[in-house]
């Protein structure tokens, strides 16, 4: 059932076991693994199917630090989330990623690498991700960073100016 409370006909209580906010990719992948169950699923998208501008204008703000950041750009108030604007990229993260900074108050996780293996395999199953071995990753990706020229010129430049 899809409910549009844009139409004020609808009516404006609806019961669950479960209420998920946000229809992206992690919120559906929640609500999928409920389909066969018993538990009622309600799931929150703040946008409809298609793109629409005066939602959307809830991600406008501001960005703070040296990194200019534009969240209206980089977040989809619509089904589907920020998959309507990403390339489908799904990396995981690294060790490096869940670690304390001294720098960074506040940082590292809770969890280790190894505890969130199994989450990265589940995920893979679900979305379909070529069997690579995420062990291996971050070497390979340190390798890439390595190589990388600093970008110039484009985008880049735009960014900076």
């Amino acid at each position: 059932m899809i409910v549009d409370y844009l139409d004020r006909s609808v009516a404006t209580d609806l019961e669950a076991d479960l209420c998920i906010f946000g229809a992206g990719p992690a919120g559906i992948s929640i609500a999928r693994s409920f389909v066969h169950s018993s538990v009622r699923v309600c799931l929150v998208e703040s946008g409809g199917f298609d793109f629409e501008g005066l939602t959307q204008r809830l991600c406008e703000g501001t960005s703070a630090g040296d990194m200019p950041f534009d969240a209206a750009t980089s977040r989809v108030r619509a089904f589907g989330g920020s998959t309507n604007v990403w390339g489908g990229g799904c990396i995981p993260l690294g060790r490096a990623d869940l670690s304390e900074r001294a720098w960074v108050p506040h940082s590292g996780w809770p969890l280790s690498h190894v505890e969130l293996s199994p989450y990265y395999q589940r995920a893979k199953s679900e979305f379909r991700i070529d069997a690579h071995d995420i062990r291996n990753l971050e070497l390979h990706c340190k390798d890439k960073i390595r190589k990388r020229k600093k970008p110039s010129g484009g985008y880049w430049q735009q960014r900076q100016n």
